[in-house]
C-alpha cells in the first residue's frame, strides 16, 4: 500500500528535521574547523615572525663572524710581519755578538802578548 499525502508529508517533515539536525551539527563542526584554522593561521604568523627574527639574528651573526675573520686575518699578517722583524733583529744582535766576541778575543790576545812582553821588564818585588 501506498502512503497517503499526509503520511508522506509527515515522513518528509521528519526527514527534514533529521537533515536540519545534521546540518546544525555540520555547521557546529564548520565553526570549530574555522576556529582551528584561525588558530593555525595565528600560529603560522607567529612562527613566521620567529623564523624572520632568527634569520635576522643568524645574518647578523654571520656578519660578525665575517668581520672577526677579517680582523684575525689582519692580525695574522701583522704578527707575521712583526715576527719577521724580530727574527731579523735577533739575527743582527747575534751577528753583532759574534763580532764583539771576536774583537774581545783579539784584544785578549793583544793584552796577553803585551803582558808577556812586560813581565820580563817588571821590577823584582822585595819581600
Amino acid at each position: 500500500m501506498g502512503l497517503s499525502d499526509s503520511e508522506m508529508l509527515a515522513e518528509i517533515l521528519l526527514r527534514m528535521g533529521g537533515l536540519e539536525t545534521r546540518m546544525g551539527g555540520l555547521e557546529t563542526r564548520i565553526d570549530g574547523l574555522e576556529k582551528s584554522q584561525r588558530k593555525l593561521e595565528e600560529s603560522h604568523q607567529r612562527l613566521e615572525r620567529m623564523v624572520e627574527g632568527q634569520q635576522a639574528w643568524f645574518q647578523n651573526l654571520g656578519q660578525k663572524v665575517e668581520s672577526l675573520s677579517k680582523t684575525v686575518d689582519e692580525l695574522k699578517v701583522q704578527v707575521g710581519t712583526e715576527l719577521g722583524d724580530l727574527r731579523e733583529l735577533i739575527e743582527n744582535i747575534s751577528d753583532d755578538n759574534k763580532i764583539h766576541r771576536r774583537a774581545i778575543a783579539g784584544l785578549s790576545d793583544q793584552v796577553e802578548q803585551l803582558d808577556e812582553r812586560i813581565r820580563p821588564l817588571e821590577l823584582p818585588r822585595t819581600p
